[in-house]
Parts: C-alpha cells; sequence; structure tokens
C-alpha cells in the first residue's frame, strides 16, 4: 500500500507478501509514511508480528513478541473481500484495514468529492464475517 492502496492490486500486493512471511490472520494493515505498510498480525497461535513492507513487496523491519491470548483477526481473503467492499462503497485510496476483537472492521481512507475531486475522508464499517457495511461515514 506505498502511498496508500489506490487499487486492489496494491492490496494483493501487501497481503501477498505478509502470508508470504507467515503471516495468518491480520489484526492491522496502516500506510505509515507513504512508503511502507505496517502489518500486525499473528504468525501462530503465540507470536504476535509487526512487519514493515515496502510498495514492492519486500519485508523491513519486523517485531515479534511472544502471546498466550492466540491468534485472532481477518484472514488474506478477509482483508481482500473488506478491501474490495470499500472500494465498491466509494473509497479510492485505503490508507487502513483494522478489525478489533470484537470483530469490528474498519477500512479508511479518502475517495472523490461530490465536486469529483480526490480528498473525502471515508471509513467504511463491516462485522467480522459480513461484507456489507454497517456503516459508512464521510467527513
Amino acid at each position: 500500500m506505498a502511498q496508500a492502496a489506490g487499487s486492489m492490486e496494491d492490496v494483493n500486493r501487501i497481503v501477498t507478501a505478509a502470508s508470504d512471511h507467515g503471516v495468518s490472520h491480520f489484526n492491522e494493515l496502516e500506510t505509515e509514511d507513504g512508503r511502507m505498510t505496517e502489518v500486525e498480525g499473528w504468525l501462530d497461535d503465540e507470536w504476535h508480528v509487526e512487519v514493515a513492507i515496502d510498495g514492492s513487496g519486500d519485508i523491513g523491519r519486523e517485531e515479534r513478541q511472544k502471546r498466550i491470548d492466540g491468534a485472532w483477526g481477518m484472514t488474506t481473503d478477509q482483508v481482500r473481500q473488506y478491501a474490495e467492499a470499500a472500494f465498491g462503497e466509494g473509497l479510492t485510496r485505503i490508507e487502513e484495514i483494522s478489525v478489533d476483537t470484537s470483530g469490528q472492521v474498519e477500512v479508511e481512507g479518502y475517495g472523490k468529492r461530490s465536486n469529483g475531486e480526490e480528498g473525502e475522508a471515508l471509513s467504511v464499517h463491516f462485522r467480522l464475517g459480513d461484507t456489507t457495511p454497517s456503516d459508512v461515514r464521510r467527513d
């Protein structure tokens, strides 16, 4: 999601790189500085990981923490489905995709304003397991 994800191709590149690195459950994908995306998730039931992935899909820094609460979050397919659903609601760039422990999924980014210009802040909310938006907020 270098420069944020402007297409499913961008989302796929990041999700594939993280998955290839071993991430099985995603908690958050967030563009940090316009060049790197930080991915938080689980490698297995014990290891929580944060990795930085650049626009070409290369892994930068990695931090691991052993935890006892077990893997939770979105699967690779779910991340893709929520990104696609959010694009369908008018997002043109995704800045962040996250899920909390209660199963609330939020996709934040930007869409087009009524005058057609880029820049309207949007957040699309879902319940884990359902790609029908529960709320769409325009700022």
